[in-house]
């Protein structure tokens, strides 16, 4: 697939990825990559994605997906030992 100028979109994009995970691995921990296209695999673009909230607050998930994710979030917290109040001194 091209765009206008004729320009690859797949290699940009595989480009722009590699990108984003070199740049993870590099700034570990303070960084985490979670792969959302997994979660939409499992739980199928109607059950993940809402149309409608995207449009209207710019929220695209829905709750099932929202709900897949923080439980992911979760399981590395527990992992890294963190505590309850871990996302706080993290995200400052």
């Amino acid at each position: 697939m091209t765009d206008a100028q004729g320009h690859d979109l797949a290699a940009q994009i595989g480009e722009l990825n590699r990108f984003i995970v070199e740049s993870v691995r590099t700034n570990a921990p303070r960084f985490v990559l979670m792969d959302w296209n997994r979660y939409l695999r499992r739980l199928g673009a109607d059950a993940a994605l809402d149309p409608r909230g995207r449009y209207l607050w710019r929220a695209p998930f829905r709750r099932a997906f929202l709900d897949a994710w923080a439980q992911q979030l979760s399981r590395g917290l527990c992992a890294e030992g963190t505590g309850e109040k871990g996302l706080g001194p993290r995200l400052r």
